[in-house]
């Protein structure tokens, strides 16, 4: 089984890359040092995001919204399918399956 995650995180990724763009780096871990560095200091984001799942013939696509706030919250708000939701508070994790009523 093949799983494709694709985020869209455009106005995150803008925040995230921006400053990076004045830094000259040596090698790919120094890039994935400084985004770290940049989400530390981000108290909160959001970002609309799809999922691609293709397993042989079939595929099936999620998408939604992703908010986070720090210290570890999150909510994940699906469009589609819609109602579906994951959401922490940074201890525990639900995750709300609407068509299951779960």
């Amino acid at each position: 089984m093949l799983f494709r995650f694709r985020v869209l995180a455009v106005s995150a990724l803008l925040l995230i890359t921006l400053p990076l763009l004045s830094f000259k780096f040596e090698h790919p871990s120094d890039i994935v040092k400084a985004m770290k560095k940049q989400f530390k200091v981000m108290k909160s984001y959001k970002a609309d995001f799809k999922i691609s799942v293709i397993n042989k013939n079939r595929s099936k696509v999620s998408a939604g919204t992703a908010y986070f706030q720090s210290p570890g919250m999150i909510n994940f708000t699906f469009s589609s399918p819609f109602g579906d939701k994951i959401i922490s508070n940074g201890r525990t994790m639900w995750v709300y399956i609407k068509r299951m009523n779960a």
